[in-house]
């Protein structure tokens, strides 16, 4: 099989209608492929997390609910959506305190819930 060189491919630029659905888990996250050469296997894929919005819009919401609220046991303060946290966060699962860090970072506040700091 010959080298091809797929690194000038914007996936983003390629038309919805030139990507073929390949699999759908039934809670949110579809993969589909933009064939270069089918007949050799070689494409682009791309997964798209359907649900990831509106785990933001809810984490939004209940971050400005909780202006009022107390602090407690048993309070949701963060909603990270799976694709998110396999690339994030499951490789420093061993740095017992980067989960924190990256909680309470600024950059990261989408996926807060609850007000405060971890």
């Amino acid at each position: 099989m010959a080298y091809v060189d797929l690194s000038n491919i914007d996936p983003d630029k390629i038309p919805d209608n030139q990507w073929v659905l390949e699999s759908d888990n039934g809670i949110g996250a579809q993969t589909f492929v933009h064939w270069i050469d089918e007949e050799n296997g070689i494409g682009i894929r791309k997964t798209q997390n359907w649900i990831e919005q509106d785990i933001l819009d809810l984490n939004q919401h209940e971050l400005n609910e909780s202006q009022t609220q107390k602090f407690g046991d048993g309070k949701v303060i963060a909603r990270i959506p799976m694709n998110v946290y396999y690339k994030e966060l499951v490789p420093r699962l061993d740095d017992a305190d980067f989960a924190k860090w990256w909680l309470n970072n600024d950059e990261k506040k989408m996926y807060r819930s609850f007000r405060g700091k971890v």
